[in-house]
């Protein structure tokens, strides 16, 4: 009996489940926040809360926009 295989189809950049997934760069996370890039580095190193980070090898980081929603919330939720 031959050992089945299955394969899970490839996403293409026109497939309808990334039209609800938003990734921002450093620069606009940083835009976004009002913050220097340098503080988004930071900010994603952080022991508590740190910001989410989506890695693509060792030189492309993005951020999710929901990731971004959330991290405020829990950030504002923190400071009182």
């Amino acid at each position: 009996m031959a050992d089945m295989i299955t394969t899970t189809p490839a996403i293409t950049p026109d497939d309808p489940a990334l039209r609800c997934v938003k990734l921002l760069s450093v620069r606009q996370t940083a835009d976004l926040l009002g913050v220097h890039v340098t503080t988004i580095w930071r900010l994603t190193q952080r022991v508590e809360n740190p910001l989410p980070v989506v890695r693509f090898g060792e030189r492309i980081t993005r951020f999710r926009l929901t990731d971004l929603e959330r991290f405020i919330l829990n950030s504002a939720d923190r400071s009182g």
